[in-house]
């Protein structure tokens, strides 16, 4: 399974891009650089649309756990989740009700909405924060 990273500093953005079958270490292992590197309070974009097979309810509660925030550690940053799977839909919205108060995380079935919620989240939270 291919994880595609891609970081833009300037935006404060990543896209994380999962093809093929889903392994669940290599995407923890993606987030666990991602939040050591600290980039953590970056926006960041899941695209799921051409990844198979999707998590089982089980590994998202071990994500889900993965979220707890951490000493000296910024708040998470915005997360949107990009599926058009009816059955990873209904997990990623399961997954974003679990970790409801840890992060705020949304799940759409076009990239664009999910771009326009991205940046519109985005922007609240650095304007809460000034």
């Amino acid at each position: 399974m291919p994880v595609n990273y891609k970081r833009d500093d300037h935006r404060e953005h990543t896209e994380i891009a999962i093809v093929g079958a889903f392994d669940a270490s290599e995407v923890l292992a993606c987030v666990e650089q991602h939040r050591s590197a600290g980039y953590w309070h970056y926006r960041v974009l899941y695209d799921l649309r051409y990844m198979t097979g999707p998590p089982t309810m089980d590994t998202l509660r071990d994500f889900a756990r993965t979220l707890e925030p951490r000493s000296g550690e910024p708040p998470r940053g915005p997360v949107a989740i990009v599926t058009i799977d009816p059955v990873m839909y209904s997990r990623a919205c399961a997954y974003a009700s679990m970790v409801e108060g840890l992060a705020s995380i949304h799940v759409f079935t076009d990239r664009a909405e999910a771009d326009t919620w991205l940046e519109r989240a985005f922007r609240r939270v650095t304007a809460h924060e000034l």
